[in-house]
C-alpha cells in the first residue's frame, strides 16, 4: 500500500534548521543591543545632557582714600551690582603710592587677598598681596628697596597704611570673603574715585609711572558704574 506521509527529516536538515534558528535569534539580540548602545550614545552626546560650567561668584572692593569710602561690588564684566557700601574710618597718609616700609601710606593699585586672619589685633584683618608685581617692577626702576608690607583691610578706627572701616563692617566684609573665597575677590584702591574725577595730585610726588598706575586703576574702575538716579 503507497504511504502518503512525507518520510522523517534527516539528521543534516535537522542540524540546518537548528543552526538557522540559532543565527536568527543572534541577530536580533544583536539588534537589541545595538539600538540600546545607539540611543545610550546619541543621549550621552545631546547638548540637554552636558553639564554646563557652573560659574564662580566674583567679588571687587574698591577703596577711594579721598572720598574715605569703599564700595563691593558682586559679578564680573558688565553683569555687576553694588551690594555693600563701608565708609572707610581710617586711612592713613595722603595721596599717591606707598613706595618705602614706614612711609604709612596706603598703597594704590590693584591687589588680592592673600590671608584671612579671625583674631587679629584690628579684630578682624584681610592681608592685601602689597607689594605686587608692578609695585616690585616700579621699586626696581627708581632703585627703591624695603618696600614694606602686611597691608591690610581690618577693623578699628587706627591705621598705619591699612584701610580701618571698624569692626562690625569688618565683620561683615570678613564673612562675605569667607564665603565667596578669598581668591575670588580683587581689590582696587585709588586715590580717589577716579570714575568721576581726575586723579587728586600730590606735589611732592615726582614718579614718572604714576600717570600709568592711575591709568590702569581708571581702566578697572571703569566696569563699575553706578545707575544713574
Amino acid at each position: 500500500m503507497f504511504d502518503h506521509r512525507l518520510p522523517p527529516p534527516s539528521k543534516p536538515y535537522r542540524l540546518y534548521a537548528a543552526t538557522g534558528l540559532l543565527v536568527l535569534v543572534g541577530l536580533f539580540v544583536a539588534g537589541r543591543y545595538w539600538n540600546a548602545a545607539f540611543s545610550a550614545t546619541k543621549k550621552a552626546q545631546s547638548p540637554l545632557s552636558i553639564k554646563q560650567p557652573v560659574a564662580i561668584p566674583q567679588l571687587t572692593i574698591l577703596v577711594f582714600k579721598s572720598e574715605k569710602r569703599m564700595e563691593v561690588w558682586s559679578g564680573s564684566g558688565s553683569n555687576v551690582s553694588m551690594i555693600r557700601d563701608y565708609p572707610v574710618l581710617a586711612a592713613s597718609g595722603t595721596s599717591g603710592p606707598k613706595l618705602v616700609e614706614g612711609d604709612r601710606q596706603v598703597p594704590e593699585g590693584i591687589y588680592r587677598i592673600v590671608e584671612m586672619n579671625p583674631n587679629s589685633r584690628f579684630h578682624r584683618s584681610c592681608k592685601l598681596n602689597y607689594p605686587n608685581e608692578f609695585d616690585k617692577k616700579m621699586a626696581e626702576l627708581d632703585g627703591r628697596i624695603k618696600l614694606g608690607g602686611d597691608i591690610c583691610i581690618h577693623g578699628k578706627n587706627c591705621s598705619i597704611g591699612c584701610v580701618a572701616i571698624g569692626d562690625p563692617a569688618i565683620e561683615d566684609l570678613f564673612a562675605l570673603i569667607q564665603h565667596i573665597g578669598p581668591e575670588n575677590v580683587k581689590v582696587i584702591i585709588a586715590p580717589n574715585d577716579l570714575r568721576t574725577h581726575i586723579p587728586v595730585k600730590n606735589p611732592h610726588l615726582k614718579i614718572i609711572w604714576l600717570k600709568d598706575l592711575y591709568n590702569s586703576i581708571g581702566h578697572e574702575l571703569s566696569s563699575f558704574q553706578k545707575p544713574v538716579s
